[in-house]
């Protein structure tokens, strides 16, 4: 008797475990995590709050470029961070009508990049002209895996940074020192400009 009422109580406390942790085998004991399933992926959103508000882990081992989870392309489009009208190569140049048709003919054979911030935001860091032609040749799912990030910021929050007025300064000690008020003005510009360029690829 006393046997079978220890053996109830271990399994009482192993499916305490496996419902506090989710993954019993996981020894880092994280509360939540997502193993993702290439073909059946969680949504974008719920991964991103798996990563920035539970501060759990994302088991994407299997998810590659020969193995990509699979997304429906309008599901993505909330991800974008160029529109059409912004892309590097836009939609009348040569060269998007070259990968328009290599897509085409042989799918999309690299994966979309997602890249996932710790700070709650995501973006579509590579792919943006690929996910562009899957939308205008109508294919409903496209390959993507995933980059994890501490921080995700859109080329666009440092346009804004850039066009942000500054301050009025003090005409009073700008008279007496307008060298130096002068430089002390455009700091913050010079540094937006930077990450810009940085972010770009110019560095």
């Amino acid at each position: 008797m006393m046997m079978g009422s220890q053996k109830n109580l271990r399994r009482y406390v192993r499916q305490v475990l496996q419902e506090a942790l989710l993954s019993p085998a996981d020894p880092r004991g994280f509360k939540s995590y997502y193993d993702i399933d290439p073909q059946n992926p969680p949504p974008v959103q719920d991964i991103i709050d798996t990563w920035s508000k539970n501060h759990a882990q994302i088991y994407d081992s299997c998810i590659n470029s020969r193995n990509p989870a699979w997304y429906d392309t309008k599901d993505l489009t909330q991800f974008r961070e160029y529109q059409a009208y912004e892309l590097r190569n836009p939609t009348y140049t040569d060269r998007y009508q070259e990968l328009a048709d290599s897509i085409r003919q042989n799918g999309i054979r690299d994966p979309i990049i997602i890249e996932i911030g710790a700070n709650g935001r995501a973006k579509i860091g590579e792919g943006n002209h690929r996910h562009q032609i899957a939308l205008q040749l109508g294919l409903k799912k496209v390959p993507v895996r995933f980059l994890f990030k501490q921080e995700v910021t859109m080329t666009s929050d440092l346009w804004r940074k850039i066009e942000e007025p500054q301050s009025p300064v003090d005409t009073t000690s700008r008279a007496s020192a307008p060298i130096d008020a002068g430089k002390n003005a455009n700091l913050q510009d010079d540094q937006s400009i930077k990450d810009l360029m940085s972010l770009m690829g110019f560095d």
